[in-house]
């Protein structure tokens, strides 16, 4: 099994809670009823937030901008509510993309939308004569961070499952390409600059369980799954596109004895099955990586770890290989105590490109399911090549391995390419040292 390595750590010592914040979004309650809200994804800066508002009428699509205190409700082509989440948005926020549920000639159907930031919806639009997957026509992933692609699934005329990508402006739907053999398969995440998808193909042959297509073209990936493990399936894509986030399934899966896992890929070391925090599990299959920073440096998500009375609780795995709840975490290494008031953290579902903002949702102090945005200062040190905390020669030492295999972890211009420039940019983030 391949150990993950995670470089550029934080300098040691415990913050104070001046340096962190914790807070619900709280929810809209129409109907009447003050029913709940649900976090599942966080614009690359941290400013928006998107989710489900629960009420009596059903769950709306919503987001949340400026404060996050309650919820902004999204809409239909038609003007009415979006029944359905919002599961990513753009950088600047005005791009948004969830699910719609609505009756179309006496069938219950789901769609993928797309808002901008006034809540109005256009319709991703499915391949020509597609046939439901069960109430699904499409179903969306995820979004680049300019907002100009969106990326997940339509159905086809068969009913297969087809990875695609949509122009949200104008919800026009395009197939990605398959390579040979394959039938089918799933668009997941994309990269920030909107270049590389990943996600899965299958077909007759067999499947493959990590595909890149890069600028459109297609390329599987070895994930090297461990051989008591059977699937791999990716929640998760670092902004970079270096690391892949997700859950690999036991080939002898028991929820009791031998439960789903959380893992990670990186380019360069392959894949990585995680650890658990401490604590008694619970068999809810939820153990999964939901979310990564820039280059892999924190991952959040859910484990099967029963906490505060909760059958799962919200995870982050650490810079220096620790693995934590999100609850302990904030309060341990910040002094935010008020996080202990909650009944649990159940979910951590997105987190911010530079790993600052994290969002999810739990159980309130009141008993109700409520969206939060927790806040930690950076853990960023990008010439911390190393993970020991300091500036040194090893570092250098570090980047030039990196750079002679063209990781992405070296490309410190960010153009694409390996040249002296990424040297020059190194020394000059180095001469600044470390926070």
């Amino acid at each position: 099994m391949t150990r993950m390595t995670i470089v550029l750590v934080a300098t040691a010592g415990v913050a104070s809670a001046q340096d962190a914040s914790f807070d619900g979004l709280g929810f809209d309650g129409l109907g009447g009823g003050l029913v709940g809200s649900r976090a599942n994804g966080v614009s690359p800066d941290g400013e928006a937030i998107v989710g489900g508002d629960d009420t009596q009428l059903g769950t709306i699509a919503a987001y949340w901008f400026e404060g996050f205190r309650f919820p902004n409700l999204l809409f239909d082509p038609a003007g009415d509510f979006a029944f359905g989440t919002a599961e990513a948005v753009s950088s600047d926020g005005d791009v948004i993309i969830g699910l719609h549920g609505f009756f179309r000639d006496g069938v219950f159907l789901q769609v993928a939308m797309a808002w901008d930031n006034l809540g109005l919806g256009v319709e991703l639009k499915p391949l020509p004569d597609a046939r439901p997957l069960g109430r699904l026509l499409t179903f969306p992933g995820d979004i680049s961070n300019d907002g100009s692609v969106a990326v997940g699934v339509s159905s086809d005329r068969s009913g297969t499952r087809q990875p695609v990508t949509w122009n949200p402006a104008t919800g026009a739907v395009r197939p990605l390409a398959l390579l040979p053999g394959r039938s089918g398969g799933q668009a997941s995440r994309i990269s920030a600059d909107g270049r590389i998808i990943a996600g899965c193909q299958f077909g007759a042959g067999g499947t493959d369980m990590l595909v890149f297509w890069t600028d459109g073209v297609p390329e599987a990936v070895d994930v090297g799954l461990p051989p008591e493990f059977e699937r791999f399936e990716i929640h998760s894509l670092s902004p970079d596109a270096s690391v892949v986030g997700g859950s690999v399934t036991p080939r002898d899966f028991d929820p009791f004895s031998n439960p789903i896992r959380p893992a990670i890929w990186r380019r360069g070391s392959g894949l990585e099955v995680l650890g658990t925090p401490p604590g008694a599990p619970f068999p809810t299959g939820n153990d999964m990586v939901q979310g990564i920073s820039e280059r892999g440096l924190i991952a959040v998500g859910t484990t099967s770890v029963s906490a505060a009375g909760s059958p799962f609780s919200a995870t982050v795995w650490l810079p220096d290989g620790s693995v934590r709840t999100v609850a302990d975490w904030l309060i341990d290494d910040f002094g935010l105590v008020e996080v202990g008031d909650w009944r649990g953290l159940l979910e951590a579902t997105a987190i911010s490109d530079d790993g600052t903002v994290i969002v999810g949702y739990g159980i309130n102090p009141l008993g109700i399911k409520e969206a939060w945005r927790a806040e930690v200062p950076s853990f960023l040190c990008r010439v911390d090549m190393d993970g020991d905390g300091e500036a040194t020669l090893f570092d250098f030492l570090a980047f030039q391995n990196l750079f002679d295999v063209e990781d992405p972890r070296a490309d410190f211009d960010g153009d694409g390419r390996y040249t002296l420039f990424d040297f020059l940019a190194f020394q000059t983030e180095f001469d600044v040292g470390c926070p």
